[in-house]
């Protein structure tokens, strides 16, 4: 089974909502979610997992995949950015 981190920041609380709609379909695919505050996440257990969502409000300079780029990531997925409260 894999495993998923989902990290994230959240400033409203909207980021943190839709953390948790990743992880249900995370769940619903038979994968095991994780989520964790960015500052609660611990670098060392990077190889606990088998891939990690990142997650932080959007206010229109986009910048966290050009920075996980640039620390070595490899992006599997375009961007979500979902403005306002998600929904259904």
């Amino acid at each position: 089974m894999s495993k998923i981190a989902i990290v994230f920041w959240s400033g409203t609380g909207n980021t943190e909502v839709m953390s948790t709609f990743v992880a249900n379909g995370v769940n619903e695919e038979g994968a095991e979610a994780a989520i964790f505050l960015a500052s609660e996440f611990n670098p060392d257990t990077l190889d606990d997992y088998d891939a990690i969502a990142f997650g932080c409000p959007s206010m229109g300079s986009e910048e966290l995949e050009e920075t996980c780029e640039s620390l070595g990531a490899v992006l599997v997925s375009d961007s979500v950015i979902c403005n306002e409260t998600p929904d259904e």
